[in-house]
């Protein structure tokens, strides 16, 4: 199913996230034989658990998987965070992340990464590649990099899923 990914000599990777779908049940959804595409992709790699982080709220633990540090370090705690040392509150988006993603990571080193509805994405960087901001982004307008796939997404009906 994913032979592309192989098809040239230089490695890609595919990361499917399901945010807040226990292991045990996609195990269990898979060994039944309800979600064969899933159990086809899963078969052709890898199908790990990941721990989430505290807190254990999307933002922090979507950002500590992107960046590869906890939310100490990367500065990103729920969903609205605060502004140190005063009461203002801010919505948390990718210009509160502290640490590199792992899509700027990559594109400094000239790879070229496709990012598609992962939360704290907006507003999106400038990558190599294509990057559509996920949960916490008001629209498409201004979630997408570059700016003109959104007409294109739109074409397709494609909505952010919030």
């Amino acid at each position: 199913m994913l032979r592309w990914l192989r098809r040239t000599p230089d490695p890609k990777v595919l990361v499917i996230g399901l945010d807040g779908v226990p292991h045990s049940l996609l195990t269990k959804l898979i060994d039944g034989g309800e979600v064969p595409n899933l159990a086809a992709i899963a078969a052709s790699g890898e199908l790990r658990c990941a721990e989430s982080t505290q807190p254990t709220v999307s933002c922090a633990a979507w950002t500590s998987f992107t960046t590869g540090v906890n939310p100490g370090a990367h500065g990103v705690y729920g969903f609205v965070d605060r502004t140190p040392g005063t009461y203002q509150q801010y919505i948390t988006g990718s210009n509160y992340v502290r640490s590199p993603q792992i899509w700027r990571t990559l594109s400094d080193r000239g790879r070229r990464v496709i990012v598609m509805n992962v939360p704290v994405s907006t507003p999106p960087p400038e990558v190599n590649g294509f990057l559509v901001s996920g949960f916490l982004a008001p629209s498409l307008d201004g979630a997408t990099h570059p700016r003109e796939l959104r007409r294109r997404l739109e074409r397709h009906g494609y909505r952010i899923d919030i």
